[in-house]
């Protein structure tokens, strides 16, 4: 997130971005409202699911990293990485992004794990 950011602020932007390029955003689970960590669950409408998780970059900027990917819809791989990852972090935000291409969302992503 952007240091001048709380992580409330930034996931409101993005479901509200989201609304304002057809595509549809929900948060599902609430974490730290000032710097909580956020991983964005990706559903493709035509098939495919992905969860990407915000990591910090060298120089304190961020980007985004595929840290898990099912090339059909398989909730239940996606939904056992983020119960996980919730036992791990109790301040994390889950936010699912329906759209086609998740690009215009994110500002820097490394390849796919």
């Amino acid at each position: 997130m952007d240091a001048r950011l709380t992580t409330e602020l930034w996931v409101q932007a993005l479901v509200r971005r989201a609304g304002g390029l057809g595509a549809f955003a929900t948060v599902v689970r609430r974490g730290d409202r000032d710097a909580g960590a956020v991983i964005l669950h990706h559903v493709q409408p035509g098939g495919g699911e992905a969860a990407l998780a915000r990591i910090t970059a060298p120089g304190g900027g961020g980007q985004w990293d595929r840290v898990r990917a099912t090339p059909e819809h398989s909730r239940e791989a996606i939904a056992g990485y983020l119960a996980r990852q919730v036992e791990f972090d109790p301040d994390l935000w889950i936010v699912e992004l329906v759209a086609e291409d998740i690009t215009p969302f994110i500002d820097g992503m490394n390849p796919a794990r």
